[in-house]
């Protein structure tokens, strides 16, 4: 089952500087050639990162820590299940596996 981003299930309003955030952290994965469903999921990983961020910030109606916590579990969660990357993405292979482990540890 697919996991909603903390913004679109309404548990974190952006402030400017989460957008601002969000921006810089969404657009690193773009130029890799990663499968779809990881890519998804580390869209997800960086919500969580810029929900983090607000919530330390303090300013203008942070998340509430439970929620993004919660979050978390969810998009590890997504990130544990997903299928092996495709044959058709060939010598990307290495870095759609690399970039998997790499997000669990990271967020474990």
């Amino acid at each position: 089952m697919p996991v909603t981003s903390i913004v679109d299930a309404g548990q974190h309003t952006l402030d400017v500087g989460a957008k601002l955030l969000l921006v810089q952290l969404g657009t690193g994965f773009d130029t890799f050639k990663l499968d779809e469903d990881l890519h998804r999921v580390l869209h997800l990983v960086c919500d969580v990162v810029v929900a983090l961020g607000h919530h330390v910030r303090g300013t203008d109606d942070p998340p509430r820590l439970s929620d993004i916590v919660l979050q978390r579990n969810a998009v590890q969660n997504q990130l544990l299940w997903l299928n092996p990357c495709s044959a058709s993405l060939l010598r990307g292979d290495t870095i759609n596996n690399t970039t998997v482990i790499t997000v669990t540890i990271t967020i474990t």
